[in-house]
């Protein structure tokens, strides 16, 4: 899960506040990994992202926006 926090923060440029993993198609594995959906805030910016990583390939499979979660750097 921590991989996958990585990735998303160098995908985004933000900080990864959560992870959790999550099934997603065409992501079968022996372990069952599936993926992770990674919750990233963006400092400076109105909007947040939500990155679905690759749990076989620890890549980036898709990217949105959404509200700002808080960030954990107070």
């Amino acid at each position: 899960m921590v991989e996958a926090m990585g990735v998303a923060e160098v995908e985004t440029g933000g900080e990864a506040v959560s992870a959790r993993r999550v099934s997603m198609g065409g992501t079968v594995s022996p372990d069952g990994k599936g993926g992770f959906e990674v919750l990233v805030h963006m400092p400076r910016q109105g909007k947040g992202r939500r990155c679905l990583i690759d749990g076989n390939t620890l890549r980036l499979r898709r990217m949105e926006e959404i509200p700002n979660p808080a960030s954990k750097v107070h």
